[in-house]
């Protein structure tokens, strides 16, 4: 009898034992393996000194807050394209390390309702917003110094602030940062504000009535064909604060016969 039991205590044990390493395989194949880390897509820049920022990379969010710093150096630049037509995007929180966005760098982002771009950033690319048609608010900083072709291409809901005959955008300090566009083109005359620091890419095209401009010394930059086809302007006067200009601002205007700048009619007109 004791044998017998010896005997079934031992073949209790053994199953025991194979019981339990069978048991103990079957929690490591549940043990599930560690997240990745979702962050997004940084480049060093050539002299290795600060990071851009230039893509999604793992991240899925929705809501995005971009790190002033990463892996030590700080994040200086959003690249061209960098969330480009992510369109689930809703909001971006950008830092005030930036200091440039890029070409296309929000292109056909559809979801986004409304940005701040913090004081510090001096300039935004070609198409940057283009194509967000829900963006109805844009807060554009004093420290913004040139704007590109086509940044707020088919941003048909942004709300702007309005001055005399125009359309800007700017921030609650000061509305009007950025002259955008005329409120119509049969205007006659426009005050450009004395705060205005760009003049943005055909901001007056094909105002035909236009007949006089005076450019305040505030604005730094005027964009690609600011006053093109303006057949009736005939005297500009521009400013000592600016810097940059633009393709053929004053493109096909007819009968401009008097701009005070530097440079000839023929030049400032792209008549050959």
């Amino acid at each position: 009898m004791k044998r017998k039991l010896l005997f079934v205590l031992l073949c209790l044990t053994v199953c025991l034992l194979v019981l339990g390493s069978c048991g103990c395989s079957v929690i490591e194949d549940d043990i599930q393996p560690a997240e990745e880390k979702k962050e997004l897509e940084f480049r060093l820049s050539d002299d290795k000194t600060y990071y851009i920022v230039v893509g999604m990379g793992t991240c899925v969010d929705t809501d995005i807050v971009i790190p002033s710093e990463y892996n030590g150096k700080p994040v200086k630049a959003i690249g061209g394209w960098a969330f480009g037509y992510c369109k689930t995007l809703t909001s971006v929180v950008i830092p005030d390390s930036i200091a440039s966005i890029g070409g296309g760098a929000f292109r056909g982002c559809s979801s986004l309702t409304s940005m701040v771009i913090p004081d510090g950033v001096t300039s935004i690319g070609d198409d940057a917003f283009g194509g967000c048609s829900s963006l109805t608010s844009m807060v554009i900083p004093d420290s913004v110094t040139s704007i590109g072709r086509g940044a707020f291409s088919n941003c048909d809901s942004l709300v702007y602030n309005e001055y005399d005959n125009g359309y800007y955008l700017g921030n609650e300090e000061t509305p009007y940062v950025v002259f955008v566009k005329a409120k119509d083109t049969s205007i006659t005359s426009c005050v450009i504000n004395e705060n205005t620091k760009v003049i943005y890419s055909s901001a007056f095209y094909n105002c035909a009535s236009l007949t006089s401009v005076i450019i305040p010394d505030s604005v730094t930059s005027i964009g690609n064909f600011a006053f093109s086809d303006c057949n009736s302007l005939t005297s500009v006067v521009i400013g000592e604060g600016v810097t940059s200009i633009g393709n053929s601002p004053f493109g096909y205007c007819t009968s401009l016969t008097r701009v005070d700048y530097l440079g000839t009619i023929e030049q400032w007109c792209n008549i050959s």
